[in-house]
């Protein structure tokens, strides 16, 4: 065993996820989600892939071909120039349509080429870390200030937290579960007082900035594994990915959490491969941090803390049989695990602590029946685009949803595979591949077991950090030891499709998606918003429930101004409640309406169909009219 760990660990785990792979790939038979087709053929092709790798000898200089220095000054330049092009672009046209997408994907495109195909001396890491981050904060401050509102749903409730907090100058403003994490809506609340800026304007300055700079920290953690190109590499994967651009247009706890995690990843870095009690100690503050912020966010940290615990009991075994000791982390795991769960006893949720709930839905999660393969019921296209009555725009969109995953997916494979060869597996890179493993396993498996308990959506932009850095390392693997020919022509492809694909994806176009017939937009406009407030002000508490479409009924929610859920309309008639909201998305967007069983359906619907002429028009401005059946 000790002689197997050494040489030959990383090519039979290959083995094994070819093996997998194979087994794997029935799956698409029984389920019609588009990861039962794609997933065996991204695992299968990079245990192919770094199999044909460990047979080759590495090139001793870089082998894939370089611009001269010309070239690369010219690529620095067009990635600059277009980057103000779309904040110019942006602020012209006041929305982020198709031809920005096109401008970002062409910007990505240029900066992963910047990364990729430019000799060593001539790459200057700052100015492309910069590149990175600029087009990071164009792509999101555009679609912030484009839209009247925010972008998203939970945005308003925790805005009106902020308000109450500002309104009583206390926490008891907020009757919720933050306020034992208040630290978003403080932060927030703090910036709108001391600069006089409205709530809105605060809160991207405060947590937007932050959540976007935040993509940056990612290149100073790769720095730990890897040489400047391979971790510009991984920060450029990590800032252009449609999960993480989600986070910073739906500016929620969510988003600020997800940058401490990444303040949390970069030190524990630091402390797992030199233990220095200056490391130590920011490590304790990003732990803190992301605790007070946002539960789901402390809870993602807490499971990294216990597998990195877990990798050095597994590091102390014979079979990875490391170099190098690893660092003992049981008392920094033990701190968080204390202080989370301290923080979570005092912290109010449906009448009770919100530790005891959240104790009695993981008991009735593991001891419920599991409807095993059942992907029914979720809200993705993806769910059902491997179904031979799906579309072919369906399909299309699907897989551009995610493309982006599989991508990361693909090259953290690589790297896991990498890592497991003996002169890699150090506590620190071990860690990495641990908690791919595990966090990938959250959000395939939870999902299609029926299991939301813990909000496994939500782990995809926390993953992305640990598989930016690990596939980073896997592609330098490959391309030292692969056809530096065939190399290329990937790179090249990978390079022109991926930004592309994450520009366009629903998660990245929250406040204007580009298939705006088949995913539903999150952002409303400036007379949609307006007749939110008019509304409430002509309603009171003897007024009848109020229905529209959804996400729009969110915003009557959340701003408490009166009660709202989705309308029902008969596939071929009108609308049934007394009182419905039209507004013009219903008939050329995707507006869902309430459908069998509390779901919801997406279907346009005309204005007669909704506010036909036999009923009463209580309210009408613009594009929105509110609506009563005669009685």
């Amino acid at each position: 065993m000790s002689w197997f760990a050494r040489r030959r660990l990383d090519r039979g785990v290959a083995a094994l996820g070819l093996v997998a792979a194979a087994c794997i790939f029935p799956l698409q038979f029984l389920v019609s989600h588009v990861y039962a087709t794609t997933l065996p053929v991204v695992l299968g092709f990079a245990s192919v892939l770094y199999l044909l790798a460990t047979r080759s000898d590495p090139a001793l200089n870089y082998p894939l071909p370089t611009l001269p220095t010309g070239g690369a000054r010219l690529l620095e330049l067009l990635a600059l120039g277009g980057i103000a092009a779309l904040f110019g672009y942006g602020g012209l046209v006041g929305q982020r349509t198709l031809a920005f997408y096109a401008g970002a994907s062409a910007v990505g495109t240029l900066l992963f080429a910047r990364v990729l195909f430019v000799d060593r001396d001539d790459l200057r890491p700052g100015v492309v870390l910069f590149g990175i981050v600029a087009l990071a904060f164009a792509v999101r401050f555009v679609g912030l200030y484009s839209v009247a509102g925010y972008i998203g749903i939970d945005v308003w409730s925790h805005m009106a937290y902020v308000e109450g907090i500002r309104a009583q100058g206390s926490l008891r403003a907020m009757d919720t579960k933050y306020v034992a994490s208040p630290f978003y809506h403080l932060l927030v609340a703090a910036t709108a007082d001391l600069t006089g800026l409205p709530e809105r304007d605060a809160l991207y300055l405060s947590v937007g900035v932050v959540t976007t700079l935040s993509t940056g920290l990612v290149y100073y953690g790769a720095r730990r594994f890897t040489e400047p190109r391979w971790a510009l590499f991984a920060t450029a994967m990590f800032a252009v990915s449609a999960q993480v651009v989600r986070w910073g247009l739906h500016v929620i706890p969510t988003s600020l959490g997800l940058a401490f995690f990444v303040v949390f990843a970069v030190y524990l870095a630091r402390v797992l491969q030199e233990y220095r009690a200056r490391d130590v100690g920011l490590l304790a503050g990003a732990v803190v941090a992301v605790t007070l912020t946002h539960q789901l966010s402390a809870f993602v940290t807490l499971v990294v803390l216990g597998l990195a615990v877990l990798t050095q009991l597994l590091l102390h075994s014979d079979l990875l049989a490391p170099d190098h000791e690893p660092t003992n982390v049981a008392g920094l795991f033990a701190f968080g695990l204390g202080f989370v769960t301290l923080d979570w006893s005092v912290t109010p949720y449906s009448g009770e602590s919100f530790t005891t709930v959240m104790l009695l839905r993981l008991r009735n999660t593991l001891f419920r029946q599991i409807g095993l393969l059942d992907v029914s019921s979720s809200k993705n296209v993806a769910s059902t685009a491997g179904s031979d009555s799906a579309t072919l725009l369906t399909k299309v969109i699907a897989y551009v949803d995610v493309f982006g995953f599989l991508a990361f997916l693909f090259l953290a494979a690589l790297g896991s595979y990498y890592v497991l060869q003996a002169h890699n597996r150090t506590h620190s890179r071990a860690l990495q591949v641990v908690t791919i493993g595990v966090m990938a396993a959250v959000v395939l498996a939870f999902p299609i077991l029926g299991v939301s308990l813990f909000l496994p959506g939500r782990w995809y932009a926390f993953m992305y950090v640990p598989m930016a850095v690990v596939g980073a390392l896997g592609l330098r693997y490959v391309v030292y030891h692969v056809d530096p020919r065939a190399v290329a022509v990937g790179l090249l492809v990978f390079v022109l499709v991926l930004p592309a694909a994450m520009s366009i994806s629903g998660a990245a176009t929250l406040d204007n998606p580009v298939f705006e017939s088949k995913e539903p937009r999150y952002s409303f406009t400036e007379t949609e918003v307006d007749a939110v407030g008019t509304i409430d002000e002509v309603t009171n508490e003897e007024t009848p429930p109020i229905y529209t479409d959804a996400p729009y009924t969110a915003i009557f929610r959340r701003t408490d101004s009166h009660v709202s859920a989705p309308m029902r309309i008969p596939p071929d008639g009108r609308a049934t409640n007394e009182l419905v909201v039209y507004r013009s998305y219903q008939s050329n967007g995707a507006p869902l309406v309430a459908g069998p069983n509390g779901s919801t359906r997406l279907t346009q619907v005309s204005r007669d169909r909704v506010c036909s002429p036999t009923r009463s028009r209580l309210y009408a401005s613009g594009d929105v009219s509110l609506c009563r059946q005669p009685g």
